[in-house]
């Protein structure tokens, strides 16, 4: 779906972009699947969430009951772990809080120095403005 998109989209072909960001975690569970097919060297960053904080956020959306939830968080790591195995270096597990939770609670030099480690995985420069806005 990915190689298809960065092939043929005309937005990608007019920008001459190399990257393509989707921040859909419903597929995380087959997340090994997605990444065999959306090319060699295809770099993931999963952002996971407390199973506290997770599970107010998804019980709140959802709707799920403590088993249902209990069974779905399982499989996200599961999704993870798996894509870990057969890509080894291509996925880099972030604490959600820590990038952005920790911002909107002031602690913001936390939230800068994840987003930086980030980065820096991805081979991109870092800017704290990014997070305001001012050096986008």
């Amino acid at each position: 779906m990915y190689s298809y998109v960065m092939d043929n989209s005309m937005l990608f072909k007019t920008i001459l972009s190399q990257w393509y960001v989707d921040k859909t975690p419903g597929y995380v569970y087959s997340l090994r699947h997605v990444m065999e097919r959306a090319g060699p060297g295809i770099k993931v960053d999963v952002s996971m969430k407390s199973y506290e904080a997770a599970y107010k956020s998804w019980v709140t959306r959802h709707g799920y009951n403590e088993d249902a939830f209990d069974l779905a968080y399982k499989m996200f790591g599961v999704g993870v772990q798996e894509a870990s195995k057969t890509f080894p270096g291509q996925i880099y597990l972030q604490d959600y809080d820590n990038l952005f939770g920790k911002y909107i609670k002031g602690e913001k030099q936390v939230a800068f120095d994840a987003g930086k480690l980030l980065f820096d995985w991805l081979g991109l420069e870092w800017k704290d403005g990014y997070f305001t806005g001012e050096d986008c």
